[in-house]
């Protein structure tokens, strides 16, 4: 029974999230002629790669597109064509176990809450990686 909770919740979560995305990544506008830069690099939780998660990017203060990336083996990488203006943005990042089970749902278990950030991102192509610790998640919860 508890299992079968557990379960629900999770699915319940990676729906909502995915629900956010699409929302997010629909909000975006058109955007034709603005230079779009495109962002990739890595994501750890307390220095270990994260198995599975995803990321997603939605500007803070200015209009412009958001976009989101699936984390595989700790790396994540904007979808070409669809990159980001550069400049403020709140970022969310959601990690998972993975599971080799064919039983398990989805992503595996959250290994952390979902953790939020407003960063300036540079108006160039580049690499930006993110190192979140378990006192950042503690931190976040704040926010």
């Amino acid at each position: 029974m508890i299992h079968t909770n557990i379960a629900k919740r999770i699915s319940y979560h990676q729906f909502g999230f995915l629900i956010f995305l699409c929302a997010l990544i629909g909000c975006g506008g058109s955007n034709s002629g603005l230079t779009k830069y495109d962002y990739s690099g890595t994501v750890t939780f307390n220095g270990k790669p994260i198995p599975i998660g995803y990321i997603s990017f939605e500007p803070d203060s200015l209009p412009g597109p958001g976009s989101m990336a699936k984390i595989i083996e700790g790396r994540y990488e904007t979808p070409a064509g669809k990159g980001l203006l550069g400049g403020p943005y709140k970022i969310l990042i959601s990690g998972f176990e993975g599971s080799s089970n064919p039983e398990a749902l989805g992503d595996g278990a959250p290994i952390f809450v979902d953790y939020h950030l407003i960063m300036t991102l540079p108006e160039k192509s580049t690499t930006q990686n993110f190192e979140i610790t378990s006192a950042d998640i503690k931190q976040n919860k704040d926010i």
